[in-house]
């Protein structure tokens, strides 16, 4: 029971499975499963804007600019970590379709992913506040222009900064103590949510021996 309570609670992210679900029921509709082109999709694109983020960063450091604001930094303000998060992803994805016993475990990550993604998104702001104390107004003008990791509808954006507005009264986080709460709340909110499909009771002894029998056949 112990085990099977562990393995749960290492899928209390399987919220973050909500957008792959998504579109794997729209690819259904065509009688097309469409898993490992979405996996091999999110790993390739996002290793892509990765790259491209970076060159780009080198770039405007070459140039010895203050704020990079082309190329991919004209659609995101962070595309090397928008990159990795797709890529980890697909990532994730993958993990439970490799046969191998020493390769993985049978299921999603999802816990992990979602905390090392929340870990980035605080990292992302807290860089954020070294470039307003660098950059000044000119970063101001480009953060007002240019969404934080993509771009997201304004109705969506308002409610995502609702907690922000209703504790601390603004739009931006603007101290490590602030970004620390609202990243603590959104991870909290997640995990929360991934409950629903999360089962923490016991498995029953026939669902064990089905289970251990299906190990078996594999190895």
């Amino acid at each position: 029971p112990f085990l099977d309570i562990s393995i749960s609670l290492i899928d209390l992210g399987r919220v973050v499975l909500i957008p792959f679900n998504i579109l794997m029921w729209f690819f259904e509709l065509f009688n097309w499963n469409a898993y490992h082109f979405l996996v091999y999709l999110f790993m390739g694109s996002g290793a892509l804007i990765f790259v491209l983020g970076v060159f780009t960063w080198l770039q405007t450091r070459s140039g010895r600019g203050k704020v990079a604001a082309n190329w991919l930094y004209r659609y995101s303000r962070h595309p090397q970590y928008l990159g990795w998060i797709i890529w980890s992803y697909g990532l994730m994805l993958y993990g439970p379709s490799v046969n191998d016993m020493k390769k993985s475990w049978g299921w999603h990550g999802t816990l992990p992913w979602l905390l090392s993604t929340m870990v980035i998104i605080g990292i992302c702001m807290l860089e954020e506040l070294k470039m307003k104390e660098r950059a000044g107004k000119e970063y101001d003008t480009y953060r007002n222009q240019t969404p934080f990791l993509f771009p997201i509808p304004g109705f969506l954006k308002k409610i995502l900064n609702l907690p922000l507005r209703l504790i601390y009264k603004t739009e931006r986080p603007g101290s490590k103590k602030q970004i620390g709460t609202i990243v603590g709340i959104y991870t909290i909110l997640l995990m929360a949510f991934s409950l629903i499909w999360v089962d923490l009771s016991p498995e029953r002894e026939e669902q064990v021996e089905a289970r251990l029998e299906f190990s078996q056949g594999r190895a």
